[in-house]
């Protein structure tokens, strides 16, 4: 079988491409690893990622689509022939000259285009949520979205919870779907530091819960710190410690109502934010816990969940749809509104921890699903090009 040239966007473009760049970096390596593929990747990039990509990638595979992106009469024109054709000619033009056979989460293309498009959709949450983002936000999302389901080969979702979603506010779409959930392979695939080290940079010691999602408001961090509060109350302090981005772009002035929360409860020995930290501290943090918390009002797909079923740890997590069908063989589910659920469950885990052992878990297993994810991904694309 011919191999099928396959375009990706390694590329930092504002709403036009979701996914973000570790997000694609998994996707590139999982098709990498596979060790007979029928396809070939080219990786799309601009001035701001090329660097990276070629420090990442075979130069050969990497294609410089500044011009399109960043020129403004490349962008009138690509504008201009949306609104008139209802294609993006220049880059199918440019696509069709690297001989590419399908473009993958990057713009739907339309169905009578030569080059075939698959499209992500990760979740539906501004529909579900619609307070949590701004009108114009709102309007922009239906509509990228509605061109992805009018517009596109294939639409990948991260979980039959959001093809159920898909259906419900979609009702007349006829769009080919497929599920792709996601596995990270940097869980197990990145070396450990020392829980010694965490305790001397991170200043902190004695059993701890990791919280690591981003101070968004939907991430839910309030009813952990309730949790906490009613612990003490107990006589139980417990240690949570949160990592993630402390800035939230449709609400700037959040993570300042956590900050002030916690203080107001006289709780910073026991809800300690690092922010952003390397990611190899992250996932170390994660394999020395307790436990990992996740008490997310919504997700399209969690990574955390993902990352710590990799590394086989005991998961406290809210009762949402998508987390119940993650399926973490150790978890433990409340209420996202239930404080004191939380605050049950953390009482019970922390009791029963003992010690800080690493947690056992087989590395073979965990590879072993992201070939799966891989090959997934794999058949997703070959099936979109021969359709």
């Amino acid at each position: 079988m011919e191999k099928i040239k396959i375009a990706i966007p390694y590329i930092q473009s504002g709403n036009i491409w979701i996914g973000g760049i570790n997000y694609i970096n998994n996707l590139i390596e999982a098709l990498n690893c596979l060790p007979d593929r029928n396809i070939e990747l080219v990786i799309l990039v601009t001035r701001k990622t090329i660097l990276t990509a070629k420090k990442l990638y075979p130069a050969n595979n990497v294609v410089d689509i500044s011009l399109l992106i960043e020129n403004k009469v490349f962008i009138f024109l690509s504008k201009f022939f949306l609104k008139v054709l209802k294609k993006h000619l220049i880059l199918e033009i440019i696509l069709k000259y690297f001989k590419i056979d399908v473009l993958t989460h990057y713009v739907p293309l339309g169905k009578k285009c030569s080059v075939k498009s698959v499209c992500w959709i990760p979740d539906f949450q501004h529909i579900h949520y619609p307070d949590y983002f701004s009108k114009r936000e709102i309007e922009g999302r239906n509509k990228y979205f509605k061109d992805i389901i009018d517009k596109s080969t294939t639409v990948i979702l991260s979980s039959y919870s959001s093809k159920s979603d898909l259906k419900l506010f979609y009702p007349d779409n006829s769009c080919k779907t497929s599920i792709l959930s996601f596995v990270p392979v940097k869980a197990f695939n990145t070396k450990y530091v020392s829980l010694n080290f965490l305790e001397d940079k991170y200043e902190f010691c004695g059993k701890y819960f990791l919280l690591p999602n981003q101070f968004w408001k939907h991430k839910n961090h309030k009813v952990v710190i309730e949790a906490i509060v009613e612990l003490r109350k107990r006589d139980k302090n417990i240690l949570v410690i949160c990592t993630g981005n402390t800035e939230d772009y449709r609400d700037p002035t959040f993570f300042n109502e956590i900050k002030a929360l916690i203080e107001f409860y006289s709780i910073t020995d026991n809800f300690r934010i690092l922010g952003v930290i390397p990611y190899d501290h992250m996932i170390s943090l994660m394999k020395y816990s307790v436990a990992v918390i996740n008490p997310s009002l919504f997700e399209g797909w969690s990574t955390s969940v993902e990352e710590a079923k990799c590394l086989n740890k005991k998961i406290v997590l809210s009762n949402i749809p998508v987390h119940i069908e993650q399926i973490p063989k150790m978890s433990y589910f409340f209420s996202p509104t239930s404080f004191l659920d939380l605050a049950n469950i953390l009482e019970l885990l922390c009791n029963e921890a003992d010690n800080f052992e690493d947690e056992d878990f087989d590395v073979s297993i965990s590879k072993s699903k992201f070939l799966e994810f891989a090959s997934s991904f794999e058949s997703i694309l070959i099936e979109a090009a021969t359709s």
